[in-house]
C-alpha cells in the first residue's frame, strides 16, 4: 500500500464538465510488504502530486480548468481547496530556417562573405 493510493484529482473544465481521467492513486506502485503508515495529531504527510497527471498528454488541450484533489479511505473524504489550472494555446511553429552556406566564387574558388 502507498499513502496516496487513495487520492484522486477531479477535474473540471471551463465550462463544469468532468474531464475524464484515470485514477490517480494508480499511478502509485504498492510497497513491497505491508506496513501501517500513521500521523500524530497535527502531523503532516506531503508529497508532490502532477496536477494534470492523469490526464495522457495528448488530452490535455488548452484552455482553463479546476482541479481538485480528493482523498477517500474507509468513508473518509478530505478535499482540497479546488485550484485553476490554464494550459495555454500552442504557438504556431514557425517555419524551418535552412542553414547558411557560404557561397564559393566561380573564377577563383575563393569564399565570399
Amino acid at each position: 500500500m502507498h499513502p496516496l493510493q487513495y487520492l484522486d484529482i477531479e477535474i473540471r473544465d471551463a465550462g463544469g464538465n468532468p474531464v475524464p481521467t484515470a485514477h490517480y492513486g494508480d499511478i502509485f506502485s504498492p510497497h513491497e510488504t505491508p506496513y501501517v503508515f500513521r500521523l500524530a495529531p497535527g502531523e503532516k504527510y506531503t508529497h508532490n502530486v502532477g496536477l494534470l497527471g492523469s490526464v495522457p498528454q495528448e488530452k490535455q488541450l488548452p484552455g482553463t480548468y479546476t482541479v481538485q484533489a480528493v482523498y477517500r479511505y474507509k468513508g473518509l473524504t478530505a478535499l482540497s481547496e479546488p485550484l485553476q489550472v490554464s494550459i495555454p494555446p500552442l504557438e504556431a511553429a514557425a517555419p524551418p530556417v535552412a542553414p547558411a552556406t557560404p557561397k564559393v566564387s566561380e573564377r577563383s574558388g575563393a569564399l565570399d562573405s
